[in-house]
């Protein structure tokens, strides 16, 4: 299974009975890839931006895939929002930093890529 933040589990947008109700709708098999990529074999993998928000209770699971994609040899690039939650990138209007949080995500997949602004 992914691994989860249960600090923050209650008051950050995305409560721990969410994630139960995710886990029991979409009946996934726990012991595939499919459920967790940590359970991937992650060679061959394309290049790889991920990002996190600090205050997310799949904070934890996303640090782990990063590291796993780094050992792998997949080239990454692991960002993480301080002080933002779960979904942040769709409160823009909302949390004031998380719009630069966005800019900052997509500069690093444009450089991934080889693209300028």
């Amino acid at each position: 299974p992914y691994p989860s933040t249960k600090a923050f589990g209650a008051g950050y947008g995305l409560d721990a009975p969410d994630v139960a109700f995710f886990e029991k709708s979409l009946a996934a098999n726990q012991k595939s890839p499919r459920h967790s990529a940590l359970l991937a074999d992650l060679k061959g993998f394309p290049p790889t931006v991920l990002a996190t928000a600090s205050l997310d209770p799949l904070r934890d699971g996303g640090r782990a895939f990063a590291a796993k994609l780094a050992q792998a040899g997949v080239p990454v690039s692991f960002y993480e929002a301080e002080g933002n939650v779960h979904g942040y990138t769709t409160f823009r209007k909302a949390i004031p930093s998380a719009q630069d949080d966005l800019d900052t995500i997509m500069a690093m997949a444009r450089a991934m890529l080889g693209q300028s602004k």
